[in-house]
């Protein structure tokens, strides 16, 4: 309930089709907006993991900085023409993005493919050393990132490994 009523503001016309379906379990209103404000609730306060993202933020500053250097050389177009890899300064970097996977961070920095290695000459940050290159393989028509394994599935030939599975799944 509490989602609803914060998205009321802005997506009035969904957020009442939300409303009307809601469980009759409790009073309502006419209608969303004549709600109150929900109560601020301290539990949901994850201090570490704002760090985490704050640290992760910072870090994605580093490689917006590489990727732009990149583009105003004319060695990419796009971001989602690159492969990105980051040697994070500090060790606590290099575990924090590794929990969050490769996979996730090229979608937080809008690359086409992203790691962690070693990089000897690159991009000096301030967290970390970021190396761009040219991402390799095909373009997925779904998502536009660059993968070596678009066109694998016969079922979805444009498309990555990524892309075709979900449409499988929504076809399914």
């Amino acid at each position: 309930m509490a989602m609803t009523k914060m998205m009321a503001p802005i997506i009035t016309f969904t957020t009442e089709e939300i409303y009307d379906h809601l469980s009759e379990n409790f009073e309502k209103k006419a209608t969303v907006q004549a709600e109150s404000w929900p109560e601020f609730n301290e539990n949901y306060i994850d201090k570490a993991l704002e760090e985490k993202w704050n640290r992760v933020l910072l870090i994605r500053e580093d490689i917006l900085k590489a990727l732009e250097e990149k583009r105003r050389d004319k060695f990419i177009g796009h971001s989602l023409e690159s492969k990105v890899t980051v040697q994070p300064k500090e060790p606590s970097d290099c575990a924090i993005l590794d929990s969050l996977g490769n996979e996730f961070m090229s979608d937080v920095i809008i690359a086409s493919g992203f790691e962690i290695g070693t990089v000897e000459n690159g991009y000096e940050g301030s967290l970390c050393r970021v190396r761009v290159e040219k991402a390799s393989g095909k373009k997925c028509e779904r998502c536009w990132k660059i993968d070596e394994h678009t066109g694998e599935d016969p079922q979805f030939p444009d498309t990555c490994p990524r892309c075709a599975h979900t449409l499988k799944t929504m076809n399914s």
